[in-house]
């Protein structure tokens, strides 16, 4: 039996934290991003290891725009949604494309997160580094509200396996600004997967966002919110994605640890309390088994060489002396 030793997930430090909980309107990005996971909110990751911050850059340009506009499954969304969906894509305050991002993460743990944002919103409100608050109010459907004057709601338009579609609408209302701010969000993750020779999945994640802000000037936006909002979008983005890889890893290494922390989340109902257990176990149980078959397939090869190597190869005569070659 293979050793599984505790992971432990470091915290993001405070002034990153601090820094980025004081931004307004992009709290409706954030509340939607936070559905698919791969969020830009305070959050508690591990060092940026697994993430690569290099995979993809941030784009706002026309192409990739129309690209993410062209990706959203339009045929598949409700009438109502539709619409919605295509308000906000086509009159868009903002848009961005953040930084693709591939890690290392168990897929089934990867899926479960996705479509329950919820657990992971708790365990950074156990972790004590976020006041964000995201109730489930029925299937796909959430409301939200980040503590610092954003409130709003959060709703699945349409998701499988490989695409996420999240609409979110909201307000502000606080200290930042002289006036209530409404606006509403479209946020689309494509996730892609790949299995390795190693018998580990690695998962690349691609999100846009778009931004739709009511009663705001759009010198305002250009000038003052775009350039403050797109750079640490994107490093939360990419903190995000290394949190994830740290979640995997720890219910790899230690599956217990998984079960003790989502008895904590107590803003979880009971059954996904559960399922979180259950997938965490059956995490470290593939990661030990590609272990095991990377090391048998390794003895294999080694003893597959050493027979065809010419040196262990001996012809003998018939006096039983070794014949020269």
């Amino acid at each position: 039996m293979l050793s599984r030793r505790p992971h432990r997930m470091s915290q993001m430090p405070e002034a990153a934290t601090s820094r980025f909980v004081q931004l307004p309107l992009w709290s409706i990005v954030r509340a939607a991003a936070s559905a698919v996971l791969l969020s830009s909110i305070a959050l508690a990751p591990a060092a940026v290891r697994a993430a690569d911050p290099s995979a993809g850059q941030a784009t706002t340009s026309r192409a990739a725009r129309e690209d993410a506009i062209h990706s959203i499954p339009f045929d598949r969304l409700s009438g109502e949604m539709r619409s919605h969906v295509s308000n906000v894509v086509n009159n868009a305050s903002l848009y961005r494309r953040l930084p693709t991002q591939t890690i290392d993460c168990d897929p089934e743990l990867y899926q479960f997160i996705i479509r329950n944002p919820e657990v992971v919103v708790d365990i950074w409100q156990v972790m004590g580094i976020t006041s964000m608050t995201l109730a489930r109010t029925a299937p796909g459907h959430y409301q939200a509200a980040d503590g610092q004057g954003t409130v709003g709601t959060v709703e699945y338009a349409y998701r499988s396996a490989d695409t996420q579609v999240i609409y979110s609408q909201g307000s502000y209302d606080g200290s930042l600004s002289p006036a209530r701010v409404r606006g509403e969000c479209v946020v689309v993750l494509k996730s892609s997967y790949q299995r390795g020779p190693n018998g580990r999945t690695r998962i690349t994640s691609r999100m846009d966002a778009f931004l739709r802000l009511d009663n705001v000037g759009i010198e305002w936006v250009a000038r003052t919110l775009q350039p403050l909002l797109g750079k640490t979008a994107d490093h939360n983005f990419i903190e995000t994605a290394s949190f994830v890889s740290s979640l995997s890893h720890t219910a790899e290494t230690n599956p217990a640890g998984m079960t003790r922390l989502s008895r904590r989340l107590v803003h979880v109902d009971a059954q996904t309390r559960q399922k979180l257990a259950e997938i965490s176990v059956r995490v470290a149980d593939r990661a030990e088994a590609a272990q095991i078959g990377m090391a048998a397939e390794a003895a294999a090869a080694h003893v597959t060489a050493a027979t065809a190597s010419p040196a262990a190869v001996r012809v003998y005569r018939a006096d039983g002396e070794p014949q020269q070659r």
